[in-house]
């Protein structure tokens, strides 16, 4: 209208002062920290797909999918011929967590996990989380600490319960697959617990007396194939590949 101002506010920006937040063009909410004019804001980091509850269901979903994989990796021998380099070791010690195999692609132990992704798990939250996972059993490969207070060895995997996952006796084979719970081995029946009154032995039922790391990768594939050759069908194969 005549004698009014034609000028209009300026359009919001994405950026902010003095500790307040606006809204950038498709980016959601900027927060930014600022105390002083003169210090430089601040915008907290967060990954992609990383939000609380989500991340809380794919703890719990990530430990549920590494049971069942760990617990594959024992009963399945198409899956044990790359675990059993894990397991090859008669010192139970630090190292040993890392002495793993060359052939986890072939065994298909990824697709435990990629089905979390199928389902509606972004990769990033599944990457992260098992991740996570396999850093906190870093420290379980250790005869030095002893047994924890009673309500972390009723939840976590523990060194102890660990120790007995290692065993080459009979009677602790196949049991305490867990990553960070035990909780799910308590469900389904495979937990066992650590004897106290006697050392437990360590390394393979039938050990591998080799240093070399071409046979220690291959030796389980090698038996396996051998027992497929021997075997008379697809009927008697059929057994030789569950174990």
């Amino acid at each position: 209208m005549p004698g009014r101002s034609k000028t209009r506010p300026p359009p919001p920006t994405d950026t902010t002062q003095n500790g307040k937040y606006a809204k950038g063009p498709d980016k959601g909410p900027l927060y930014t920290v600022r105390a002083h004019p003169q210090w430089p804001s601040f915008t907290p980091p967060c990954w992609p797909g990383i939000r609380p509850p989500l991340t809380v269901a794919g703890f719990f979903a990530v430990e549920f999918a590494y049971y069942w994989f760990h617990r594959f990796s024992h009963t399945v021998r198409w899956m044990w011929a790359t675990h059993a380099v894990h397991h090859s070791s008669r010192e139970y010690v630090l190292p040993s967590a890392v002495r793993l195999g060359w052939t986890e692609f072939f065994s298909l132990g990824w697709t435990f996990f990629a089905a979390l992704v199928l389902i509606g798990f972004p990769p990033t939250v599944v990457a992260v989380l098992l991740g996570a996972n396999l850093i906190y059993q870093f420290p379980l490969h250790t005869e030095a600490v002893r047994r924890l207070p009673n309500w972390v060895e009723a939840v976590f995997n523990t060194p102890s319960h660990h120790r007995a996952h290692h065993a080459s006796e009979t009677e602790f084979l196949d049991c305490n697959f867990g990553g960070v719970l035990i909780v799910w081995d308590r469900v389904f029946g495979t937990f066992r617990a650590e004897p106290h009154d006697r050392a437990l032995r360590y390394g393979l039922v039938h050990d591998l007396d080799s240093r070399n790391p071409v046979r220690i990768a291959l030796h389980e594939w090698r038996r396996l194939f051998g027992d497929i050759a021997r075997a008379r069908g697809k009927r008697c194969a059929a057994p030789t590949l569950r174990g």
